[in-house]
């Protein structure tokens, strides 16, 4: 139900409510459709991958927060698409450099026992809504 949420959701996330497109600063076009396609073939290849790789069933998918955050920069013209898909490969190279060195799963240690609850609890009830 959350994969099928996520690619509900997105489009609208970049593309926003009023249109099915938008036209970023460079004049290229993306469609509701198009964001759609992406999303479900990236999902699919990911989540075959973490299979394969971690031998672990996580249904994994596109990150909803930066995606919507850059289509509100891309809607009021302030960035491109491309610019937009550069700066999403940047933070997940820098998330699988943090990975292979240990820097993410010390922070995650450090965390209390109850914040890491919560943000599994607030995320569970934001998809509930």
């Amino acid at each position: 139900m959350t994969m099928a949420y996520v690619l509900v959701v997105q489009p609208s996330a970049i593309v926003g409510f009023a249109g099915n497109s938008v036209v970023d600063v460079n004049g290229v076009m993306i469609s509701k459709e198009a964001i759609v396609i992406t999303c479900s073939l990236i999902s699919a290849l990911i989540t075959i991958l973490m299979g394969l790789y971690a031998n672990l069933p996580f249904a994994l998918s596109c990150g909803m927060g930066s995606n919507f955050m850059f289509g509100v920069l891309i809607q009021s013209g302030s960035l491109s698409f491309a610019q937009a898909m550069t700066m999403t490969l940047v933070s997940g190279i820098v998330f699988v450099l943090l990975t292979i060195f240990g820097i993410r799963d010390v922070i995650v240690r450090m965390m209390p026992k109850n914040i890491k609850i919560a943000i599994g609890t607030a995320i569970g009830f934001l998809l509930l809504i």
